[in-house]
C-alpha cells in the first residue's frame, strides 16, 4: 500500500480530506489531548532479545535448548498490539509517543493559534508523527491574495536508521509520501531539526524550542522573500523570456513536430497561471512569475503517471522552485 497505513494505524485530518479517505475527519480542531487519545492511544515499550541456541549431549544423544538474552539488542514492541516494531540497539534512547507529545506541548505553549492539522501512525505504529499548523493569515504585503500557511511536523520512527525530527514544511502530512516528501523538503531547506536518541529529556526540550525558533525564522524569512519579488517589476519581454528559460526547447534539429506542439501548449498554460485568478494584481513582478511556474509544474503540467507527477510536485519540489526563483528575478533585468 503506497499510503502505509494499516488496520492497525489511524490518521486524523482536520478541515481538509485525504486523497486515500483512510482519515479520521474532524470539521473542527480539537485539544492536543483529545488528538493523542483519538490516534495514539498506546505506546512503544522495550523488551529483551532472546536467541535459541542447540546442542546435543553426546553421552545420552539427547537435544538440548536454551535461549540467551542478546545483550546489546531489544525489540521495540507496540503495547496495544503486541506487535514486534523493530530491533534496536540497547542503547538506543527511543522517545516515546507520551515524551512526542509533551515535546509538542513544548513546541506549542500558551500559543492558542497553533493547532494540529494532522496525526497518524503508518506501517503498524513504526512511523508517527503529529504536525501543527500556526493558524494566523500571514499576508503578504502586496499580493492581494497571498497568504502564507507554515507547518511544523513532529516525525518520530521506531525503526533503525531513523530518529525524531522536528521540520518546518510546507506541504500536510497524511500518509507514508508525503512523509517521506516531508523529509526531503526539510532537508533540503535545511529546517529539520533531528533529535539525538541519546540525548536527555530536558536536552529534547531545548532543541524543541530551537526547532520552534527556527520555524518561526522560516516563516519571516519566505514573508519577506517573498515581499520583496513582489516589488520586482517585470517587462513583457521578460514575461516571454522567463517561460522561454522555464520550458526550454531542445536543438531545432532534434525537435519533431510534436515535441514542438507540446513545448507551445505547455507555455500557454504557463501564461494561463501567470493571468489567472490567483495571480491577479502580481502579474508583471517577480512574484507573479514564481507562483505561476510553481502552479504550473504542480497541477498542469502533463506527466506520465501519477506516482511521477508527485515525484515532481512533491519530491523535486525544491529544486523547481528554486530555479523558478532564479529565473524570475533575472527577468527583471530583461
Amino acid at each position: 500500500m503506497g499510503h502505509g497505513i494499516t488496520e492497525s494505524d489511524k490518521v486524523l485530518s482536520v478541515r481538509v480530506p485525504t486523497w486515500h479517505q483512510l482519515e479520521l475527519f474532524r470539521e473542527d480542531y480539537i485539544t492536543l489531548e483529545e488528538v493523542r487519545k483519538l490516534v495514539h492511544d498506546w505506546d512503544v515499550e522495550r523488551e529483551p532479545v532472546y536467541r535459541k541456541r542447540a546442542w546435543v549431549d553426546e553421552e545420552w544423544g539427547q537435544l538440548h535448548e536454551v535461549y540467551e538474552l542478546v545483550m546489546d539488542q531489544e525489540f521495540n514492541v507496540r503495547s496495544d498490539t503486541d506487535e514486534i516494531l523493530s530491533t534496536v540497539p540497547t542503547e538506543r534512547g527511543d522517545i516515546s509517543i507520551e515524551e512526542m507529545y509533551d515535546l509538542i506541548e513544548v513546541i506549542q505553549g500558551e500559543d492558542k493559534n497553533v493547532l494540529v492539522e494532522t496525526a497518524g501512525s503508518l506501517h503498524g505504529g513504526r512511523d508517527v508523527w503529529v504536525m501543527i499548523k500556526l493558524n494566523e493569515p500571514i499576508e503578504i504585503k502586496g499580493d492581494p491574495n497571498g497568504t502564507l500557511v507554515p507547518y511544523f511536523c513532529a516525525q518520530n520512527s521506531y525503526k533503525p536508521g531513523m530518529a525524531f525530527r522536528g521540520q518546518a514544511i510546507g506541504l500536510r502530512v497524511v500518509c507514508a509520501n508525503t512523509s517521506a516528501a516531508a523529509d526531503f523538503e526539510a532537508e533540503a531547506s535545511g529546517m529539520q531539526f533531528a533529535f539525538p536518541h541519546v540525548s536527555t529529556i530536558h536536552e529534547r526540550v531545548e532543541l524543541a524550542k530551537q526547532a520552534l525558533a527556527g520555524w518561526r525564522d522560516e516563516i519571516l524569512a519566505w514573508k519577506l522573500a517573498k515581499e520583496y519579488m513582489v516589488t520586482q517589476p517585470v517587462t513583457k519581454q521578460g514575461v516571454n523570456w522567463f517561460v522561454d528559460q522555464f520550458i526550454p526547447a531542445p536543438h531545432v534539429a532534434n525537435t519533431t513536430e510534436r515535441v514542438k506542439k507540446n513545448i507551445e501548449v505547455s507555455r500557454l498554460e504557463l501564461l494561463g497561471e501567470l493571468f489567472s485568478p490567483r495571480t491577479a494584481g502580481i502579474e508583471y513582478t517577480s512574484l507573479g512569475l514564481f507562483e505561476a511556474a510553481s502552479s504550473w509544474s504542480e497541477h498542469i503540467r502533463q506527466a506520465q503517471s501519477p506516482q511521477s507527477r508527485f515525484k515532481r510536485a512533491v519530491l523535486s519540489r525544491s529544486d523547481i522552485l528554486r530555479s523558478a526563483r532564479e529565473l524570475a528575478l533575472e527577468a527583471v533585468n530583461v
